[in-house]
């Protein structure tokens, strides 16, 4: 069937086809159309007589508030007199030949169909009856110069679909249902298309282009095929849009609605600039005399001040392809650059055609590099909006009056900022009333005098070039000597905080080191080998604030791979080619990353795809930015001295603070600057500088003095109250007495048999005697170094206590030595300070079988050893290892293990002094003794490190790689006498000192 809806017709409701059809079969000459009258709307309309029995009603009333109400009104007459409804001549407008009168009703008008849009408003007509139909050129499918819906099927479906089918093209009223299911949109849009005054200026003959082409939520936005065109910026209303030469003046579908047949883009400054042959009646224009003085006044060299067609190809550098414009001169001004599109771009646009490389924002702004500002109040638009030509911009003819569109065209040369070929800092830096102070987020910033009277310039530190360009920077931390931070103008300039005494700290304890060592996270060297095959990684983390991270590795022999893992991003060297701040460089066996401003976080650096066994040389190295004021960075104490040994620090194995990555065995709540703030001896150079002498860290750093305590003396720091008071609150062991309870591990009262001797500490037994006849007593003994000290008959519910006087030890004034919940009753609860209780257990119950049984006991008894030594000598015995003690050349022994009552203790036959050293040569094997033999069997000169062998008896033990400044280690597991099993115990371990060649 031609019309899909033949095959469900239900325009007769309940009536059989047959009455008006007739009856037959399907080719039989007595079927026939129907033959009706020719009135319409008897049966089609809101009102008619005979609209139950019918489908598709028209409301005639809303027809006739229409554009159409008059279509075909030639038939008016005729109508009236014919059907007696004048109503009927719209209807054969459009579904009769001709809008003639049908004498038969539906015989003759269209099957299926109707006069469409195209067919009357074509400019030709398509009777004579609607020669009046406006005619359409544009703004169609088929436009003559201006096409919209061209994906409609038809020139008709452009119009009915989509545009004069809104319901905001129809009559109020309009009936939108019992219309037919298909073309419903057409036939909607036919009946009650409505008279827009709202969009066309009737009087004036022309049509409000800005309604739709100004306004990017129109109402006919779907049908838009370029959304842009909803939201046309070069012109800012309709006046703009209808002058001679550019679109022209008329209704929306009127014939002369155009494109510029010229030139136009050719004539930007013609149309738009003061001055123009075609500035009247345009309402954006650009003051030329402000242009001409502007920063942007000839950015791709063509400005010509008397050729306005030269000065438009100026206006293509920001407005359009500059290319495609040459090549296309007709088009319109395309874009509205943001000044990041040029200035904050790897490729900006039109990049070939300018005269100038375009200066990169890089610094001094929001997202900079190193030096980055407010973007709420220190932005690009904020800054430039104050550095405009003197009178810009003009007070009329400006229709976006935003500070972008200012800046562009108006922005002003800053040569007052300019030294030379720099920006001079001072500007802004050194003059608090300066245009720009309340862009600073630091007040101070404005006015900075650390380098007043002194040699160094901003340059020294800041780097030299324009306000924006990446030259510019904070100070970077690079490893070297002092000479720059102390004797320029920032920490030798004694009227400030941050002023560091050199000449003090050069004769301290961190002297012999560089700001950077403890100012700049430590490097990572690691040494090792990796076999063919197989893989190593190391796991590290990159500060905030790194400018620059150094990733190098050497190896020996064969190829591999280096890739680095930056919080799971992988970095490679093909991703290092396409990233101008990833540097990647190989030569033979080493390969090294150079980052610029890595992520902070976790990274691991991957040794992969090895080819062949190879030791290797790992270093990572960190170059940070200067910190902010207030915001130093300081590698902590532990750091160099504890967990990761570096720049030849002393090692500190035993009181550690609690927390520390260490595996000590001595510990303290202690910090090292609680303690070590005795050894400060601050210089005279810092009275008067405003520096925080009350930062102990800081003044423990740069001012500790070298041995003002004798660490070896145990006894002078843990038994004076004064001296321990200082340094760190150092405990007296005498006063330490820690107790257990008698019970097992069910709480359940422990069981002794009579007879039967239990060990105590501090040389103490327990022994159980017999039991009284009674059955209800026991004798209890206790004895010390074999001697018997009390002897008891206890009964069931009886205590058994034993307590001696602490005659050996002062107890500090005020300080309660008890009361911690360890000790036992009687003195505990007195508050008696001088005595110590070795037991006290009370007797639960007794079973006996004549004077032999098993009594129970609950309670407490000594469980740790009571210090009564006052000599260091006798600290060293369990405590000590590294010192010598006794007299000169005697033994050195080392505590192996020690559980609080056995001590196991190794002899030490080398353990050099502080002073003393020895040279090894390249292969000559120094005998340490009970077969151990240390041979250096290789040296780097220019890795400044050595190969050391340690073997026993002639196997190999250990074989490493060791940097100068260097430990090499050799531990292993032993037994004891006892059969107790002794882990990671260090055999062997000896510095590297120094690395060189005689």
């Amino acid at each position: 069937m031609e019309y899909a809806n033949d095959r469900n017709i239900q325009h007769a409701g309940n009536q059989g086809c047959n009455i008006c059809h007739g009856e037959g079969m399907l080719h039989n000459e007595t079927l026939t159309r129907v033959v009706t009258t020719g009135n319409c709307t008897d049966c089609h309309s809101l009102y008619g007589e005979n609209t139950t029995q019918t489908r598709y009603h028209i409301n005639v009333s809303a027809m006739n508030l229409g554009v159409h109400a008059g279509v075909n009104s030639n038939m008016t007459a005729i109508a009236t007199t014919e059907v007696a409804d004048a109503n009927n001549a719209k209807c054969w407008g459009c579904h009769v030949q001709d809008g003639a009168y049908p004498a038969d009703g539906h015989r003759d008008i269209f099957n299926n169909d109707a006069y469409l849009c195209y067919e009357c408003h074509n400019g030709t007509a398509a009777y004579q009856n609607v020669t009046s139909a406006t005619a359409v050129y544009n703004h169609f499918k088929s436009g003559v110069c201006i096409t919209a819906r061209t994906v409609a099927e038809t020139d008709s479906f452009s119009c009915g679909y989509g545009c004069h089918n809104l319901t905001t093209m129809k009559v109020p009223d309009f009936n939108a249902g019992e219309n037919a299911s298909y073309r419903v949109n057409l036939s909607q849009s036919s009946h009650y298309p409505r008279n827009r005054t709202d969009i066309a200026n009737v009087t004036a003959g022309y049509s409000d282009c800005g309604w739709c082409h100004l306004d990017s939520t129109n109402e006919f936005i779907e049908i838009f095929e370029n959304p842009g065109l909803a939201n046309i910026t070069h012109a800012s209303q309709t006046r703009s849009c209808i002058v001679e030469g550019c679109h022209n003046k008329g209704r929306i579908h009127d014939l002369n609605l155009t494109f510029p047949d010229w030139d136009i883009g050719r004539e930007c400054a013609n149309c738009h600039l003061s001055g123009g042959a075609n500035t009247s009646g345009i309402v954006a224009i650009i003051n030329k005399t402000g242009f001409e003085r502007s920063v942007h006044t000839n950015i791709t060299g063509d400005y010509n001040s008397s050729d306005y067609t030269a000065i438009s190809r100026v206006c293509w550098g920001c407005h359009n392809n500059y290319t495609e414009q040459a090549a296309d001169p007709k088009k319109h001004a395309e874009v509205k650059p943001d000044c990041e599109d040029c200035h904050e771009s790897a490729s900006p646009q039109n990049m070939g055609n300018l005269s100038e490389n375009l200066r990169q924002v890089t610094e001094h702004q929001p997202n900079g590099t190193d030096i980055t500002t407010n973007g709420t109040i220190a932005s690009c638009i904020i800054c430039h909006n104050r550095s405009l030509v003197t009178g810009m911009p003009p007070s009329d003819l400006v229709v976006e009056r935003s500070p972008q569109n200012a800046i562009s065209h108006y922005g002003r040369r800053r040569t007052d900022m300019i030294e030379g070929a720099v920006t001079n800092c001072s500007y802004c830096h050194r003059d608090e009333a300066n245009m720009f102070a309340d862009t600073f987020d630091d007040a101070n910033n404005t006015n900075i005098t650390h380098g007043g009277g002194y040699s160094a310039n901003c340059t020294d530190c800041h780097g030299s070039g324009r306000f924006h360009d990446a030259a510019l920077s904070a100070p970077v931390m690079t490893p070297g000597n002092n000479s720059f931070c102390m004797n320029t103008a920032c920490h030798g300039n004694n009227q400030k905080s941050w002023f560091v005494g050199d000449a003090a700290f050069t004769n301290r304890i961190h002297g012999a080191i560089n700001c950077t060592d403890c100012h700049v996270p430590l490097p990572v060297n690691v040494g090792g080998s990796v076999g063919a095959g197989g893989a190593y990684n190391r796991a590290f983390t990159v500060p905030d604030d790194v400018k620059l991270l150094n990733v190098t590795l050497n190896w020996a022999a064969g190829s591999l791979n280096l890739t680095l893992d930056a919080n799971g991003t992988e970095i490679n060297q093909t991703v290092a080619t396409g990233n101008s701040s990833i540097d990647y460089t190989e030569s033979g066996t080493a390969i090294r990353y150079s980052i610029e401003s890595p992520a902070s976080g976790s990274w691991i650096a991957c040794i992969t795809n090895v080819s062949a066994a190879t030791t290797f040389d790992l270093e990572i190295e960190f170059i940070q930015k200067h910190p902010k004021t207030g915001k130093c960075f300081a590698n902590p104490c532990e750091s160099c001295h504890v967990t990761n040994i570096s720049y030849h620090a002393p090692s500190v194995a035993e009181h550690v603070t609690k927390g520390t990555a260490s595996s000590a065995g001595v510990w303290t709540n202690a910090s090292c600057a609680a303690c070590h703030v005795n050894d400060i001896v601050l210089p005279s150079s810092l009275g008067g500088s405003g520096v925080d002498t009350g930062n102990n860290d800081a003044m423990t750093a740069h001012y500790g003095a070298s041995m003002t305590f004798d660490t070896a003396e145990c006894v002078d720091c843990h038994e004076n109250e004064d001296t321990g008071a200082k340094w760190g609150g150092a405990p007296d062991p005498r006063n330490a007495t820690r107790y257990e309870y008698v019970e097992d591990a069910d709480d359940i009262e422990e069981s002794l048999r009579t007879g039967e001797v239990v060990k105590l500490k501090n040389g103490y037994e327990l022994m159980i005697g017999p039991i009284s006849s009674s059955r209800r007593s026991v004798w209890i003994y206790l004895m010390h170094e074999g001697v018997l000290v009390k002897k008891e008959l206890v009964s069931t519910g009886g205590v058994f206590e034993y307590e001696i006087k602490k005659d050996w030890v002062k107890p500090e004034s005020g300080v309660s030595l008890y009361g911690t919940g360890n000790e036992t009753y009687k003195h505990r609860k007195s508050q008696e300070s001088s005595y110590t209780t070795i037991v006290d257990l009370r007797v639960t119950d007794i079973f006996s079988g004549g004077m032999r049984g098993v009594v129970t006991f609950n309670g407490l008894v000594l469980k740790s050893r009571m210090h009564t030594e006052t000599a260091d000598e006798n600290c060293y015995t369990c405590h000590i290892s590294g010192y010598r003690y006794g007299v000169d050349d005697g033994d050195d022994y080392l505590v192996l293990r020690n559980d609080g009552e056995d001590v196991t203790i190794g002899r030490l036959p080398i353990n050099f002094t502080d002073n003393e050293h020895r040279l090894q040569p390249v292969g000559h094997a120094w005998d340490l003794g009970y077969g151990y033999l240390l041979t250096a069997t290789e040296v780097d000169l220019l890795g400044r490190k050595a190969r050391l062998e340690l073997t026993r008896n002639g196997t190999v033990l250990e074989s490493e790689v060791v940097h100068e400044g260097g430990m090499f280690m050799y531990n292993t597991t032993i037994r004891d006498r006892k059969g107790h099993q002794i882990n990671d115990v260090t055999v062997f371990r000896v510095r590297v000192a120094g690395v060189f060649r005689r």
